[in-house]
């Protein structure tokens, strides 16, 4: 039998260029991925998020960050915490949940600004994730950041643009519980929020009314400049509804961005 011959494509030469930013081929360019997940938003704008509420008062300084856990079961389990500095360049670590309370407990080496997410890294035992609800909080006692009891993951549509990055925003997905009645439907609206602390600008971007589900394909990507904080929020006229949300971008590094 003849050898193989590799294909045009596993060479990556007629890859298309999302596939290629996300396999890393693409200099100063990276895929930016946002997950958000809310069973209960309301009738007050709120990011997609774990806390139905508003997201708490961005950080002024650096702190340090408390990661717990209500589940002593969490014990052992490793969790990477990813974040910004004080200069908002990207800081990560991995932390060790130890007893602590009436659950797991670790503390931080890093001083963080931003919080970006947290993963699961290792589960505890011979858990396959993690058992309790565990948080990320400030010295300030905010939560900046969750992950739900059997999730590994948190699932926030708040993010901050790193120092000297770009971040060009191209598609977003919205899908809700939200349904039609005889009586009528009450109708969702979504906006995204940027507070730039460069300019000290806040914008609502863009404010969509819907009913069910949404999405929006930008041909054109938008910009979001260094150091803006982004939250992608939705609110319903009456009730509560279920909604989950994926953000989709390109992160570009920009030496010459001007940011501090």
């Amino acid at each position: 039998m003849s050898a193989q011959t590799s294909s045009i494509t596993r060479n990556g030469k007629t890859e298309p260029f999302a596939l290629q930013v996300a396999r890393g081929q693409i200099a100063q360019h990276s895929a930016v991925n946002i997950f958000g997940y809310q069973a209960s938003v309301g009738t007050s704008f709120i990011p997609i998020w774990e806390n139905a509420a508003t997201y708490p008062a961005y950080l002024t300084s650096p702190s340090i960050m408390t990661i717990g856990s209500n589940s002593a079961s969490d014990i052992g389990a490793t969790i990477i915490v990813n974040g910004l500095d004080k200069n908002f360049n990207p800081i990560s670590e991995i932390v060790i949940m130890a007893s602590g309370g009436s659950g797991a407990t670790a503390t931080t080496v890093n001083s963080y600004l931003r919080i970006q997410g947290l993963v699961l890294n290792t589960p505890a035992g011979s858990q396959k994730t993690n058992i309790g609800q565990i948080t990320c909080t400030a010295t300030n006692t905010n939560v900046y950041a969750y992950i739900n009891a059997g999730i590994g993951k948190s699932q926030m549509a708040v993010y901050t643009v790193p120092n000297n990055c770009n971040f060009y925003f191209t598609q977003v997905t919205i899908n809700t519980n939200n349904a039609y009645t005889a009586s009528g439907t009450s109708t969702l609206v979504y906006q995204a929020v940027s507070y730039n602390s460069i300019s000290g600008a806040q914008l609502s971007v863009l404010q969509e009314p819907f009913v069910n589900n949404f999405i929006v394909t930008k041909t054109i990507p938008f910009q979001f400049g260094p150091k803006t904080d982004i939250q992608y929020q939705l609110k319903i006229g009456t009730g509560t509804v279920g909604a989950g949300i994926v953000v989709e971008g390109y992160q570009v590094f920009n030496s010459d961005s001007g940011s501090a």
